[in-house]
């Protein structure tokens, strides 16, 4: 029963070409049957303008569980293939898509909670949102809004092999500018922390050690410093951009440095003593 309405639910969101034959706005208050092939799919554009009044029935399938993840998936894929149609046609991203957006880590949640998650129908999503939103909206710089990515990553480390986490890692950092591209790293560091997750030790430092460092922010000295706890690579590359920035500060600044300064200094000499025993 719940496959047969997630079918209607899907065929209604799927943009399609509309049907003609037998269509009437009267028969819809007929008692006379209508077959599943004479359903017509919504205006994609009036999905999009309704969000509110869609997403609560979208919402719906994720919390069945007895539901397959590929089967809750392939609802969401429908509902993003529909409101495609006026995000990609955006110059400038509207207040409407922001809404969107916000309202999408919930949506996600839901998903990916108590599923089997597979890594061909979880690429497929991350694609498609990645396509209709712009990877770069799905992450936030504010500490107040919560980013897209954020449910997604953890079931990344937790349930997916090496391999397929580098693939969705690589895909979404290529996508970022300098500052998202820390920012992701920091959520990916926490991620780690939690998981303990082979190779991902391995992708933050080699991405953190190849960053190029312009003015940065407390906050983003912070994000860096909370990062040196763990990586274990030869970092002086960005351990001296790093210095350089706190050299810079105003005085009534540095106070906040001195324990990302003092953290940066002590992994620098373990790292050192390391390389010595090696020798």
């Amino acid at each position: 029963m719940s496959n047969m309405g997630l079918s209607v639910v899907n065929k209604l969101l799927k943009p399609s070409l509309p049907i003609t034959e037998n269509s009437s706005g009267v028969r819809c208050l007929h008692n006379s049957p209508i077959s599943f092939f004479e359903i017509n799919s919504l205006n994609p554009r009036w999905i999009y303008l309704r969000f509110d009044k869609v997403l609560p029935i979208v919402l719906l399938t994720p919390k069945l569980k007895h539901l397959s993840f590929g089967a809750k998936s392939e609802e969401f894929l429908c509902f993003l293939d529909a409101i495609k149609y006026a995000t990609k046609k955006e110059v400038q991203i509207s207040n409407t898509t922001f809404d969107l957006i916000d309202n999408l880590p919930l949506c996600l949640g839901a998903m990916l909670n108590e599923s089997e998650v597979s890594y061909d129908h979880l690429n497929r999503v991350i694609s498609s949102l990645n396509d209709t939103f712009g990877a770069a909206n799905l992450l936030s710089l504010s500490e107040d809004t919560k980013s897209v990515i954020e449910p997604i990553l953890p079931h990344c480390l937790r349930l997916l092999a090496t391999d397929q986490i580098h693939s969705i890692l690589g895909m979404w950092y290529s996508s970022y500018g300098e500052k998202k591209k820390l920012k992701f790293l920091f959520m990916l560091d926490k991620g780690k922390r939690e998981f303990h997750k082979a190779g991902v030790i391995d992708f933050i430092a080699d991405n953190l050690n190849r960053k190029r460092l312009s003015k940065v922010t407390t906050h983003e000295m912070k994000m860096i410093g909370h990062m040196f706890q763990v990586v274990s690579h030869d970092f002086s590359h960005i351990a001296k951009q790093f210095i350089q920035q706190i050299v810079l500060l105003k005085a009534e600044e540095l106070s906040i440095t001195v324990v990302i300064k003092s953290k940066l200094f002590d992994r620098m000499t373990l790292l050192r003593k390391r390389q010595a025993l090696i020798k």
